[in-house]
């Protein structure tokens, strides 16, 4: 049997496998001898011996580097996840009588505020978290900048 036909049906058959037993270590080698498959009816075998595990080793690298990007760093969860997240104050906070509540997504924190006052129906940004309390500071958004800067400006 030629061996370009040999490499397009072991490649058939290990992307076939990787379809299977998915693991990522299949499609490389099987894409790899599809690719190596015409070349090697055109060039002598000892070089498609040195082209399928060189271009197996190159898709190995780029199929890694495809599946395990930077999104994945995007994404925390639990605690530090709520670090940096926006909430509605829903219960004033007294941070003398440890009280206050903020409602981030849909759960509801004990809350602690780095600032003197922050007014019910507020959006806060939470800035730490210990326990089951998160510290939160006022949320300005671009819209209360521009007020409060108008504000100082005309009490100036």
């Amino acid at each position: 049997m030629e061996l370009w036909l040999i490499l397009f049906l072991a490649g058939l058959g290990l992307v076939g496998l990787e379809f299977v037993l998915p693991m990522m270590f299949w499609m490389p080698l099987g894409l790899a001898a599809l690719a190596t498959a015409p070349v090697s009816y055109f060039v002598d075998h000892w070089s498609v011996l040195g082209i399928w595990p060189v271009l197996s080793m190159v898709l190995f690298v780029v199929i890694k580097r495809s599946f395990s990007g930077t999104d994945q760093q995007k994404y925390k969860s639990g605690v530090e996840g709520l670090i940096g997240m926006e909430g509605v104050l829903v219960e004033a906070i007294d941070n003398q009588k440890g009280t206050g509540k903020v409602k981030i997504n849909a759960d509801v924190w004990n809350v602690r505020s780095c600032e003197v006052e922050v007014p019910v129906g507020k959006k806060v940004k939470v800035v730490a978290v210990s326990g089951n309390q998160v510290d939160v500071e006022e949320s300005i958004d671009f819209q209360d900048y521009l007020e409060k800067d108008f504000d100082r400006r005309l009490n100036e």
